[in-house]
């Protein structure tokens, strides 16, 4: 591993076996990569075990964490996608409510509720629609919407901000949510 100014490179490659050996040694990397210096990481997995400091974010945990319970392969992908481009025509420009997530791939509780929301989509199909807004590829609507948490859920209707829900939730709470929201 590379330092550079008392911190390690950041080019991290994801395990291709998350829950093993190699998946220890990528959380032992990719802590690195977020920023933890040589002084607060501990030198090597004990053991077994690993050993990080306090010092790695929330963030940090929340991803690595996504990784292992939810793959790459497996997530979610069904959601329409929205951007800048499409946003007033696809969600402000709907004939009825959209709900509209805003997440990032970074983000572990993104990522866990997005099947249940496409599991939602199905159910709701033809009085709801669904899509979702990566916010690190879209800022300028982030900050339009004065997204600064995310998992976060919008409902609109008649292309105004009828309602919101931020974090993560069981797939039955974000239902009920979601039905309470677009039957006002």
């Amino acid at each position: 591993m590379r330092w550079k100014n008392g911190r390690a490179s950041r080019s991290v490659t994801q395990p291709s076996l998350p829950g093993s050996v190699e998946a220890l040694d990528f959380l032992h990397r990719i802590g690195f990569a977020h920023g933890v210096t040589r002084d607060d990481a501990h030198d090597a997995p004990k053991n077994g075990d690993l050993h990080m400091n306090m010092k790695m974010s929330r963030r940090l945990v929340a991803t690595v964490l996504s990784m292992l319970v939810m793959p790459a392969h497996l997530a979610a992908d069904d959601l329409h996608v929205v951007s800048n481009a499409d946003f007033e025509s696809s969600v402000l420009n709907s004939p009825g409510p959209t709900v509209v997530l805003f997440w990032a791939e970074w983000c572990g509780p993104c990522r866990m509720i997005e099947p249940s929301l496409e599991q939602i989509s199905d159910a709701m199909r033809g009085k709801v629609t669904f899509a979702k807004l990566n916010v690190d590829e879209n800022p300028m609507l982030a900050e339009k919407y004065g997204i600064t948490s995310i998992p976060a859920l919008i409902v609109f209707e008649a292309g105004n901000d009828a309602a919101r829900r931020v974090g993560a939730a069981p797939k039955e709470k974000l239902q009920e949510w979601i039905v309470i929201s677009t039957t006002k």
